[in-house]
């Protein structure tokens, strides 16, 4: 039986290898695969107590309207304790003022914010909350000899084969971590979706931006965790980074309207932008996860 946390006290429905807790403020799900415990908590919107304190702890000048503070996944090796996390604090951490779209709309959106006490910050934050975020490594933390997990670059690809295989599927879920409408001047939409396969476990961290007539931007994370070898005390990981980007022009030149249907959502935007590659490619890297002596 998998192992309980606290928030079963709410109530667990059991399905197998799979328990799905219930809570007052949200629903945790776990899955064991192969060494791995696979951790989904779904939480409701944060209030704004907690978007007080997240608001303090990332000194920032303005949070999106929509932030799932308590909604996580993650994957924790049971042999290492090692830990792949994906969580909207530690995304929001990484919103940086670059590539910030200089248009009319950020200078109406830096107006309304006038006389909000980050000001000073609001003059080089990054109001589209476009993040460089790739996911949380967490390095074990259990006592006696350790190991510091790293992920470096590789020229290894995420196998396509093990994804298009017809396995069935253990355990999915997908959830939204913050999301905005940006003053009504488009979308900006962080979110993570799951599955777990007999041979591999798939994370897409996605972040969708949408500036209305100006540009649209996709900016994803695929982590492959490969379950198929028989030796659950071993790690294999790997993940690739993608960013596409078009501005209304460049659309234009494409045959493509950014105001059309093709970019009303993140899943739309990714078929309309990946149909555009290699134009709208900006950026791959491939990355995978080693480990090293703790003291290295």
């Amino acid at each position: 039986m998998v192992p309980l946390g606290w928030m079963c006290t709410f109530g667990c429905i059991h399905e197998g290898r799979r328990t799905v807790c219930l809570a007052m403020d949200g629903e945790e799900r776990h899955c064991e695969a192969q060494g791995w415990r696979v951790t989904v908590r779904k939480a409701r919107m944060s209030g704004e107590e907690e978007r007080v304190r997240l608001h303090a702890s990332l000194d920032t000048p303005s949070l999106p309207e929509m932030v799932f503070g308590g909604s996580t996944v993650e994957l924790r090796h049971v042999h290492t304790g090692l830990a792949l996390r994906f969580c909207a604090s530690d995304a929001l951490c990484d919103v940086h003022d670059v590539d910030v779209p200089k248009v009319r709309a950020a200078e109406r959106w830096m107006e309304t914010h006038r006389d909000d006490p980050h000001a000073v910050l609001a003059q080089s934050y990054d109001w589209t909350y476009t993040t460089s975020y790739r996911g949380t490594l967490v390095q074990p933390t259990r006592p006696g000899p350790s190991q510091t997990w790293r992920w470096r670059p590789t020229p290894r690809r995420i196998d396509r084969t093990e994804l298009l295989r017809r396995d069935p599927i253990r355990f999915y879920d997908e959830l939204v971590l913050y999301e905005s409408e940006l003053d009504d001047h488009g979308a900006s939409q962080l979110a993570v979706k799951l599955r777990v396969m007999p041979r591999c476990a798939y994370v897409l961290l996605r972040h969708w931006l949408r500036v209305d007539g100006v540009l649209v931007r996709m900016r994803d994370t695929r982590t492959y965790v490969d379950l198929a070898n028989d030796r659950s005390n071993e790690v294999v990981a790997l993940r690739e980074h993608t960013r596409h980007e078009a501005s209304a022009l460049q659309l234009q030149d494409m045959g493509m309207s950014i105001d059309g249907k093709a970019f009303r959502n993140a899943e739309a935007t990714a078929q309309a932008l990946e149909a555009a590659s290699p134009a709208s490619v900006v950026l791959l890297e491939a990355e995978e996860l080693v480990a090293g002596a703790a003291d290295a």
